[in-house]
């Protein structure tokens, strides 16, 4: 059996290009497997980060990667971690610098060096916080580049744990390149990873109205690694993914313990000193409702050490506790315990 085609009765020689129709549109690519995906910017425009290039789709058409939208940022040796928006604007980092991209559209997207003192060392490394500015991640600690300015946040109080050391309980980092920044209400939230871990085992929590830093870790009988972590705004609480795998809530204030167990917390002031001679305490005050808890000890630091303790319990009792003889160049108030209890003021003299 012979197949054939049967010719057309009719043949149109005479419709001009215009009367076709629109041209078949042959740029809707795929988009590229890049490294790390932000936006979309205010006219619908998405970004994808892939080696040192940031390549852009159409606006509204976030299928759409034409092969030729993109920008190189920085040189090719310095790939791009991560991005964020600030001002409505899409700034591009790799670990060295941070770019503000210029521009609306194809064409015009040009990246503008800023004055950073260095860029973001891993895609979590980097948080834009309104009225306050691009938070990120250098080796050596935190920065915060606002209006054409990078200061290093972390050099006055936690400069030793980014060389390494544990301070005070608090461990050392050991590497940034698995860290995040997270900013949830009135707090800046630092993840990292101390020896021997691969994901962060240790948060920091900086206050941003008041400075004041907060130490966490977490342990359901073995040390727990946040991979990542969000926001739940429908119910308004911080959801953590630990490295195996599982969803959990922190920052909790309804949960007062980690699998059963009471939760161990500490406090302590800044040292404090007097240029002209050293520190010679007599008493203590400690203004703690320690009524909830399972034990609350008060302690007077001395140097760096512990020279007088003690047992805290009842509804703020603040009656004076004695101190032994003894002296130092600079003195500090701890408070630590295990369970609810919270604590309103320290006084030594």
């Amino acid at each position: 059996m012979s197949t054939y085609t049967t010719p057309l009765a009719r043949f149109d020689s005479y419709t001009s290009d215009g009367g076709l129709g629109p041209l078949l549109i042959t740029n809707n690519d795929r988009p590229p497997l890049g490294s790390f995906v932000f936006g979309p910017a205010y006219d619908g425009t998405c970004f994808i980060i892939k080696d040192n290039r940031l390549y852009y789709c159409k606006p509204k058409r976030p299928e759409a990667w034409p092969a030729l939208y993109y920008i190189e940022v920085g040189p090719r040796q310095l790939p791009g971690k991560t991005g964020v928006f600030h001002g409505g604007q899409p700034h591009y980092l790799n670990a060295n610098e941070i770019w503000y991209i210029q521009g609306t559209g194809n064409g015009l997207f040009q990246p503008i060096p800023t004055n950073a003192k260095t860029g973001a060392q891993s895609p979590k490394g980097a948080v834009s916080v309104t009225g306050k500015g691009i938070y990120h991640t250098g080796q050596d600690g935190i920065y915060l580049l606002a209006n054409n300015n990078d200061i290093k946040i972390t050099e006055d109080s936690l400069e030793p744990l980014f060389r390494g050391d544990d301070k005070n309980g608090m461990l050392g980092v050991d590497s940034m390149s698995t860290s995040w920044l997270f900013s949830y209400k009135n707090k800046l939230y630092f993840g990292y990873a101390s020896s021997g871990f691969s994901y962060p085992n240790n948060v920091i929590a900086f206050n941003l109205q008041t400075n004041r830093v907060s130490y966490y870790t977490y342990n359901d009988g073995s040390d727990i690694q946040i991979r990542a972590v969000t926001a739940d705004l429908t119910n308004d609480r911080i959801i953590a993914g630990d490295s195996t795998g599982f969803l959990r809530v922190i920052e909790n204030k309804a949960v007062t313990t980690d699998s059963g167990t009471a939760i161990s917390w500490e406090v302590q002031s800044k040292d404090f000193t007097m240029q002209t001679r050293k520190h010679f305490p007599r008493w203590v005050k400690y203004d703690v409702d320690a009524s909830s808890a399972n034990s609350v000890t008060g302690a007077l630091v001395l140097d760096g050490a512990v020279h007088q303790s003690h047992t805290i319990t009842g509804d703020r009792l603040t009656k004076r506790r004695l101190v032994g003889t003894g002296n130092g160049n600079t003195a500090a108030v701890r408070i630590s315990g295990s369970g609810p209890a919270t604590f309103y003021s320290a006084e030594f003299e």
